[in-house]
């Protein structure tokens, strides 16, 4: 992921501040709130966005970020690169890859810390989904932007289920290899 490009995206959708764009982020894939300011200073200076102090009665002053022409023309030259489309990074899956080196207990707890995760994903977005339709249509720039969030909601929301399914299935694995190994003893 392009902390850059994602800080872009939402930034064309909404002019906010650096807490504001870190608390967009879903818990379990939210950038440190430092990471953020360091982008946002690093898209500041490279011309992509720029930033209008704030007074807004009893908040603290804040910096509103929004989305310069550069900044545009970045964020849709990123977004037609086909290419840079990144491969699936996820730490629980490398660790996957060694929990043969321990006992089941690892591997259980493992596995069932992906479906745990996987269900809270599935619970915010499934909310978030849901209020697809009850938003205002002025939120959503077009039908067609509405349109392509409804499929990136679809996208999370059947990845989350594919997950706790293959979670489910590899919980009844390690039953099974357990109970044919207490058979062999």
């Amino acid at each position: 992921m392009s902390l850059k490009h994602v800080l872009l995206g939402f930034l064309i959708h909404k002019k906010n501040s650096g807490y504001s764009l870190h608390k967009r982020f879903f818990s379990t894939t939210r950038p440190l709130l430092p990471q953020v300011y360091r982008a946002l200073n690093e898209m500041a200076s490279s011309g992509f966005i720029s930033s209008k102090r704030t007074i807004d009665g009893k908040l603290p002053v804040r910096n509103i970020f929004s989305v310069t022409n550069a900044g545009y023309a970045e964020f849709e030259q990123w977004m037609k690169n086909a290419s840079d489309v990144d491969p699936i990074k996820e730490t629980s899956l490398h660790k996957l890859w060694f929990a043969g080196f321990f006992n089941e207990e690892v591997a259980k707890s493992l596995i069932e810390g992906i479906a745990t995760k996987r269900r809270e994903e599935l619970q915010y977005y499934s909310k978030r989904a849901s209020s697809l339709d009850t938003e205002k249509p002025k939120f959503y720039k077009s039908l067609w932007n509405k349109l392509i969030w409804k499929l990136a909601f679809d996208y999370i929301l059947r990845r989350a289920k594919v997950e706790i399914e293959w979670a489910e299935a590899a919980m009844k694995e390690i039953r099974k290899f357990k109970a044919q190994k207490r058979k062999k003893n």
